[in-house]
């Protein structure tokens, strides 16, 4: 139950399989709006956050205690795929490098829309490297240690963090007197976030060592080794760990070269694009091992 789920997942993401009309979250939305309007006055944001993220992992669980084993345990299976295929990120790694290279490539049109500023390269890099962490792997740890619950919780809570449910924004901007449940809803995706980030303290340094181990070892487990006493963001974490992985020079405002750097850039995305495909390979070879042999 574990090992095609697995495998079909990360077909999924390396092929660019379209799974948006499997991948709606209006579900979602509707059930944290509920959630809000009725037990954040009462419980706080802490608690409310808990209540929109467990309630629909354990009735998941439920589900699949009851029907799991029907048809000789066929139902429990393509219950499980389905949700692991709806976990995975929405957003498309390769098809975002392409975009940005693209980008970095339109320079010489200063009236270019699109093209990416200095400052914003960084930015830029960082969303580029948590994309390629975020849209598989945390899902497949999480599946790997929760099962299939774990997985949904997972990516429940990576939505609830990083969106802002559209119901509550539409509501708190067209009347003033939401103003309180806008407030609560900021501190739920506030801690929704800090929530997140202790579910991908584990899943993003074995990502890291990953990265080290298909680029520069010494570099990337220097980075590693230095997370341990320093705080940083996840993003922050995982953009230092791919460029000094790759061994890349990132200096895009030095003098030396400024003139030329969306070219540098854009090399450098590409070589980022290729280790990141050769961590989520071996990372399978590691998850799949795992399951036929433990």
């Amino acid at each position: 139950m574990i090992f095609l789920p697995t495998l079909l997942s990360w077909l999924a993401i390396q092929y660019q399989f379209s799974l948006k009309e499997l991948q709606r979250d209006q579900w979602l939305w509707l059930w944290s709006n509920w959630v809000g309007q009725k037990l954040a006055p009462l419980l706080g944001p802490q608690a409310t956050i808990l209540m929109t993220l467990i309630f629909p992992a354990m009735f998941l669980a439920a589900i699949l205690a009851m029907l799991g084993g029907w048809f000789f345990g066929f139902i429990g299976w393509l219950i499980t795929l389905v949700v692991v295929l709806y976990s995975l990120g929405r957003d498309d790694y390769c098809a975002a490098c392409k975009e940005v290279v693209e980008s970095l490539h339109n320079h010489d049109l200063a009236l270019a829309d699109s093209a990416i500023k200095p400052d914003d390269y960084p930015q830029v890099r960082e969303r580029l490297a948590y994309c390629a962490y975020g849209s598989w792997f945390p899902v497949i740890f999480w599946f790997l240690i929760l099962g299939a619950p774990g997985a949904l919780f997972y990516r429940m809570l990576s939505i609830f963090a990083q969106r802002v449910a559209p119901i509550v924004s539409q509501n708190s901007v067209s009347e003033s007197s939401d103003e309180p449940e806008a407030c609560a809803q900021s501190l739920i995706q506030q801690d929704a976030n800090s929530l997140l980030g202790w579910f991908d303290w584990l899943p993003v340094r074995l990502w890291a060592l990953a990265c080290a181990l298909a680029g520069s070892f010494s570099s990337g487990f220097a980075i590693i080794r230095r997370s341990l006493l320093t705080i940083e963001t996840t993003a922050d974490f995982l953009d230092s760990v791919v460029v000094a992985s790759a061994e890349k020079n990132e200096s895009a405002q030095s003098s030396d070269y400024i003139d030329d750097w969306q070219t540098i850039a854009a090399d450098n995305i590409d070589s980022y694009r290729d280790l990141n495909t050769r961590v989520m390979t071996i990372l399978l070879v590691a998850v799949l091992l795992l399951v036929v042999f433990i």
